[in-house]
């Protein structure tokens, strides 16, 4: 053994320790530990296990694609007659749970003489009243989602009318006799891309066809109304 300067040196073989740098050492040895412990695995980890990161300022667009944006979507529909100087023939009617929007009405008929409808889409903030009505059953387009809570009815007698919003739509469409083929089917598309459908908030508020007070001799109604839940 021997002193170095103030320096405590203990040769053993070739090796010579040095307890001075032997604590720093250590001190390096266990900071290099703590690096390695917070380095993150290779491979797809959790938010909370993931480290931020910032995207170059020139950075080439990136696509990003959602894969869960398709709503329960279901269509209920009806083949009826309407009544004379029919009012709201055909409604649905917002849920308590859900909102609904309305995405599509289909509609064709026939008549004892071949003429024209007029057909009116109106929006009601309360609920129709009275009247006779049929419910219609919706039917998801997946069987995996739940049943609609929407309501849907045809009516065969005109109903009491809710308060009037206002007229979305106004169409006219050819109805032939029952035995001619070429009659008119009515494609209402609503909503698109950059467009909302017709959204009904709450069971006050209702989605009507409407026939403007007019009878059509003979009729036969085929409607259908297609729509989403949230």
């Amino acid at each position: 053994m021997s002193y170095v300067g103030e320096v405590f040196v203990k040769t053993s073989g070739n090796v010579i320790i040095d307890p001075a740098t032997s604590a720093l050492q250590t001190t390096g040895n266990a900071s290099l530990a703590t690096i390695a412990t917070n380095i993150p695995a290779k491979g797809q980890a959790t938010m909370a296990n993931s480290q931020p990161c910032v995207i170059a300022s020139d950075q080439s667009p990136i696509a990003v694609y959602e894969t869960d944006t398709i709503k329960a979507t279901y269509s209920a529909t009806a083949n009826f007659s309407a009544p004379n100087l029919a009012t709201d023939v055909f409604t649905i009617t917002g849920s308590a749970s859900k909102m609904v929007t309305v995405t599509a009405i289909y509609m064709s008929a026939t008549q004892t003489t071949s003429g024209t409808m007029a057909v009116y889409l109106v929006k009601r903030s309360t609920a129709n009243t009275a009247g006779t009505s049929t419910a219609r059953t919706p039917t998801p387009y997946d069987s995996n989602d739940p049943a609609a809570t929407a309501t849907v009815l045809s009516y065969t007698a005109n109903p009491t009318v809710g308060t009037l919003v206002g007229n979305l739509q106004v169409q006219h469409m050819s109805a032939m006799t029952a035995a001619t083929a070429n009659s008119d089917r009515l494609n209402i598309q609503l909503g698109s891309t950059i467009a909302k459908g017709i959204v009904l908030r709450g069971t006050s508020q209702v989605l009507a066809v409407n026939l403007n007070g007019v009878t059509y001799t003979g009729n036969s109604l085929y409607i259908t109304v297609e729509f989403t839940e949230e």
